[in-house]
């Protein structure tokens, strides 16, 4: 039903993990151990002097590239998905559903008049009256009754359910995507480093707000600052009561480097779709989400933070079929 590529998601997990690990990571390092050099040769008086070129901001320059390759690699596989495989899967979906449906006794053909009414005959019937052999007969009725009344198997059917969730999914992702152009115009994008925190709070407000009606049909879902990392989620009680996420201060003090716009957007998107599957896990019937996809969202989860880089490899392949791929789910 549906394509199992998964070349641009390793090339992300490429850039994400091992380039990131290899090539960018021991720059920092490498930057820090020379300015303590710089240091030492300062302090101990005599013997010259040392200074260095490359700044952190250089360095944030490059790894800034590996996100958006990160980004773009995700987004590739994205709409593939959206593009070409999801469509071509409610479309076979669709035509299995009416195969399913068709059975061989719903043909009529007239044999005849009585009065004014036409004499139907079966297509089965039919065929049967120019079958001789007795057991050849008997096997044909077999045959057709099976067609009358055979149904779909269940991975069938989850497979179908899962092309018509993902559907929608697609649907809510472009809405919010929508939202995000909206409200982090470029005119904000210029003065987010430049605004107050109220203003930069405000603004980030705004954008769970509608994100959530999107999502949970209500504007229900409260921004606190207190995370240690990038961001966490956390659902609330009955029907979602207290739903809330929270995101590191940084965000709205420093706003630059790994606190940037976009990255504060990636990160309030991650963890709003946190707060979706969760909702969706509570209440299946509500979304017609698939079993298969179902037992998926109800595996362990690994934090998202870059503290924790287990958590690409079993997160990155779902976020790129669904809405998380907005941004960079580098988080």
């Amino acid at each position: 039903m549906k394509s199992v590529s998964m070349s641009w998601i390793e090339c992300s997990r490429h850039l994400y993990n091992r380039i990131n690990s290899t090539n960018v990571e021991p720059l920092y390092n490498a930057l820090r151990a020379a300015r303590r050099a710089v240091d030492i040769v300062a302090n101990a008086g005599g013997i010259g002097a040392l200074s260095i070129s490359l700044s952190e901001y250089d360095i944030e320059e490059l790894n800034e590239k590996r996100r958006r390759l990160v980004s773009f690699c995700n987004a590739i596989h994205y709409e593939i998905s959206q593009l070409v495989d999801n469509p071509f899967s409610t479309g076979i979906a669709d035509l299995l559903e009416h195969s399913y449906d068709l059975d061989p006794s719903d043909f009529k053909v007239k044999t005849g008049t009585f009065l004014w009414w036409d004499k139907m005959t079966s297509l089965s019937d039919l065929m049967k009256s120019t079958i001789t052999d007795e057991q050849l007969k008997k096997d044909f009725n077999s045959r057709f009754r099976e067609l009358d009344d055979d149904n779909p198997s269940h991975d069938l059917r989850d497979a179908i359910t899962e092309a018509r969730f993902w559907e929608g999914e697609f649907e809510k992702s472009e809405q919010c995507q929508a939202i995000a152009e909206s409200v982090f115009t470029p005119e904000v994008r210029e003065q987010w480093v430049n605004m107050s925190e109220e203003e930069k709070k405000d603004i980030i407000q705004d954008y769970v707000n509608q994100v959530s009606f999107v999502l949970f049909g209500k504007s229900s879902t409260r921004v606190d600052y207190d995370s240690e990392g990038y961001g966490h989620s956390n659902p609330g009680g009955f029907l979602g009561f207290g739903r809330h996420i929270s995101i590191n201060p940084q965000f709205i003090e420093d706003s630059t480097g790994n606190f940037s716009v976009d990255k504060v957007i990636d990160t309030l998107t991650h963890e709003m779709r946190h707060q979706y599957q969760n909702y969706v896990k509570k209440n299946p019937g509500l979304y017609g989400i698939s079993d298969s996809l179902l037992r998926e969202w109800n595996a362990p989860y690994i934090s998202s933070d870059d503290d924790y880089p287990g958590y690409y490899s079993q997160e990155v392949e779902s976020d790129a079929r669904g809405f998380a791929a907005l941004s960079n789910p580098e988080d």
